[in-house]
């Protein structure tokens, strides 16, 4: 059982990796907690979408 949640974990990270840019500029601390839950937003609307369609 811990193996497959550790792979599930894995899998997840890489998936979302992909879809952060090489760098996040933001000057407030603030604003980097906004961007990084936006784009871990976008990559559940994403795999959403992709079960829709």
């Amino acid at each position: 059982m811990a193996i497959l949640g550790r792979r599930v974990v894995e899998t997840v990270g890489s998936m979302s990796r992909g879809l952060f840019p090489r760098r996040i500029h933001a000057v407030t601390q603030e604003g980097f907690v906004l961007k990084v839950l936006s784009f871990v937003l976008a990559h559940n609307i994403r795999l959403l979408a992709g079960r829709m369609g």
